[in-house]
């Protein structure tokens, strides 16, 4: 079997005194680890602040519960329901705009979107391709009006040789085990703002002011990651461009034999981006290729190969919605998520892996 992905982690014996101690301690949560893990995640992005949190989808329900209910949010209908999701638990309202065509939000549609009752506008760096940041951060500026973006799949991503983490009010980085940084369950909030930091962190700890105080200040959650965790990712920062690197090489290895074979468009970042390729998105023509996704993603199963539709239904489309946004036409969003296949890849995923899955993609071509 080949999977679609493997968390990759240090050797154990890296973290097994910092492991030791921990159990010796007792200190599980809100010990030293968690604070150096986000020093040190700070430093690597270039930002002035990180607050580490349980999940980035907490992380994304903390950020936007800083935005007033009611308000509306400008946000990409091609995205996962984590996302959408955070905008729900603040009664936030979603106004849904199309992508491009990297899968990334459109800034062009983000200007049109905004009216008296926009709040923020909330980026998403799909499969781990910046989106254009500066751009969005260019309109929020003029309008006066918030950013945040979801980095959930883009830790170590650069555009225009900046590392992402330090747009908007505030970015949220994923540490799940699909992810660049994986250290189980997890998420790092990166901030140039001081405000932003406390606020956050504020809202991560009960809203308690003092600690000891049974106090809260504000609408809060426990938003704690674990000693374990940052002391898992303490390490894997000291690999973690050495990880994205040979993420790179692999999407070449794919790209460079993928792209000739007819009806099959590979989703490529442009040469101003690294991307952490969190995911190797391709988009199949049922036509020039001869048969759709579906079928593709069955006959790559019976050979072994795991793929996924990242990300299928988009935002927009999800059952929780229903009818809610019935009126809601996004076509190049809706032709992506339709069309999309996201194929094996890990960091130390081998290069012959990487052969079999293209081979094995061939020969369905060749037989249609």
């Amino acid at each position: 079997m080949i999977p679609l992905m493997k968390p990759t982690l240090p050797g154990y014996e890296k973290v097994e005194a910092d492991i030791k101690e921990i159990f010796r301690t007792g200190m599980i949560t809100n010990g030293k680890f968690v604070a150096e893990f986000e020093k040190k995640s700070a430093k690597y992005l270039g930002v002035k602040h990180c607050v580490a949190t349980a999940s980035a989808s907490l992380g994304l329900m903390v950020a936007m519960s800083r935005l007033k209910p009611g308000s509306d949010v400008i946000m990409p209908g091609y995205t996962f329901s984590a996302t959408y999701q955070a905008l729900l638990w603040n009664n936030l309202n979603a106004v849904f705009v199309d992508c491009d065509d990297y899968c990334n939000i459109d800034p062009t549609q983000v200007e049109k979107a905004i009216t008296p009752n926009t709040a923020a506008i909330l980026g998403v760096h799909m499969f781990g391709n910046p989106c254009d940041a500066q751009k969005l951060e260019s309109i929020a500026k003029k309008q006066k009006i918030e950013l945040y973006i979801d980095a959930a799949h883009a830790f170590g991503a650069t555009t225009y040789g900046k590392k992402v983490g330090g747009f908007g009010s505030a970015e949220i980085f994923s540490l799940g085990p699909t992810k660049t940084l994986p250290v189980g369950e997890g998420c790092i909030i990166s901030t140039n703002s001081e405000e932003v930091a406390n606020d956050i962190r504020l809202r991560c700890n009960h809203g308690q002011k003092v600690h000891g105080n049974m106090d809260s200040a504000l609408k809060s959650v426990n938003g704690r990651l674990e000693e374990i965790n940052a002391a898992i990712g303490i390490h894997i920062l000291d690999e973690i461009d050495q990880h994205i690197e040979q993420r790179n090489v692999l999407a070449e290895r794919y790209n460079g034999q993928l792209k000739k074979i007819s009806g099959i468009e590979v989703c490529m970042a442009p040469k101003h981006n690294r991307s952490t390729y969190k995911d190797f998105a391709i988009f199949i023509d049922k036509e020039k290729f001869g048969c759709d996704r579906e079928v593709l993603m069955r006959k790559l199963l019976e050979e072994g190969i795991q793929t996924r539709r990242y990300f299928h239904p988009p935002a927009h489309q999800l059952e929780i919605n229903k009818d809610l946004f019935k009126n809601v036409h996004l076509p190049v969003t809706e032709k992506k998520s339709s069309t999309t296949l996201s194929l094996p890849m890990y960091s130390h995923m081998p290069g012959e892996e990487v052969d079999a899955v293209i081979s094995a993609i061939k020969r369905v071509h060749d037989s249609n």
